[in-house]
């Protein structure tokens, strides 16, 4: 609240500064060997071309559905995430969600909570969306992301045990950084890797009239390209903290993220915004959170990249 206050008193703070003091978490830049490492595992999987910005064009061409195409499969999506978050996570009589097509957003989608266990999700459609990342749209947003994480806290927290304050969410604090790690990881509680593969090959594909489409091969594209996430807390440090143009955080995002040029200035449109770069680092962040409980007590990791940036 101090630094909020801060910056909408007209203080000039720097985006680490506005990271630390919004989020508590001390934003690094991420060594782009990483990346590179990321694109030599993925010169394995994707389709033949000169480069490897090229040959990721032709992969996410191939995997592109039409929105009238999407929305129906989404419907088809929520109701099994559903399914298995409540054989998990029992969630509140009468939740629900309203899902709505929406453009000319700089986010992907958006989780409106609404209260009484009720939300709003957008999904941007300004860009083709991709059959292999519905499923971690909606788990994210959903199913058992921000949607359910509200639902429970409200049911839990705030009604059961009287904590007033959890039927306010922050915008900007330290709790975002665990509700997109909770986010980015929401696929991996309730769905194995062997079974994203199984219920791709054996529905959401031929749905989508994709059948032709190797389900266990995208997988791999998708954990190949994880690492990927963390090009854009660099393009946010690059813009904010680096004083670089617009068109180098462009050609930065197309370079190490392997982005077409519509899909790098959609995530320029995001990332200009002072306060939307500070919370990009929410989700790489939040997700390593995550993964570091797992790994002491067991459970899933599988990434996210799908999904960003989303909200």
């Amino acid at each position: 609240m101090q630094t909020m206050l801060r910056i909408l008193g007209g203080e000039s703070l720097t985006l680490t500064d506005e990271v630390e003091g919004l989020f508590d978490v001390h934003p690094v830049w991420a060594d782009e060997q990483t990346f590179a490492e990321a694109h030599r595992a993925l010169e394995e999987f994707l389709p033949p071309g000169p480069t490897i910005q090229e040959r990721m064009a032709a992969h996410n061409l191939a995997t592109e559905i039409p929105v009238a195409r999407a929305e129906p499969l989404l419907h088809v999506i929520i109701a099994e995430l559903r399914r298995r978050t409540q054989a998990r996570f029992p969630l509140p009589d009468g939740e629900s969600f309203e899902l709505r097509i929406v453009k000319n957003q700089p986010w992907s989608a958006y989780n409106w909570y609404l209260g009484d266990f009720h939300s709003r999700i957008d999904v941007n459609t300004d860009l083709p969306r991709h059959i292999t990342g519905l499923v971690d749209l909606m788990a994210h947003e959903g199913y058992p992301g921000h949607h359910t994480e509200h639902s429970l806290k409200e049911a839990r927290l705030a009604r059961e045990r009287g904590y007033t304050e959890f039927r306010v969410t922050p915008l900007y604090g330290p709790s975002c950084v665990v509700s997109e790690g909770i986010a980015m990881r929401a696929a991996t509680v309730v769905l194995a890797d062997e079974e994203w593969v199984a219920w791709h090959a054996d529905e959401l594909l031929p749905r989508a009239g994709l059948g032709h489409l190797d389900a266990a091969h995208e997988h791999a594209i998708i954990k190949a390209a994880e690492a990927l996430g963390a090009v854009y807390g660099n393009a946010a440090m690059l813009l904010h903290e680096h004083s670089a143009s617009p068109d180098e955080v462009l050609a930065y995002l197309r370079r190490y993220g392997l982005m077409r040029e519509e899909e790098a200035r959609q995530s320029l449109r995001f990332l200009t915004p002072r306060l939307d770069a500070a919370y990009v680092f929410n989700y790489d962040y939040g997700a390593k959170l995550l993964d570091a409980l797992f790994a002491v007590r067991g459970g899933p990791g599988r990434g996210s990249p799908a999904c960003w940036p989303s909200l």
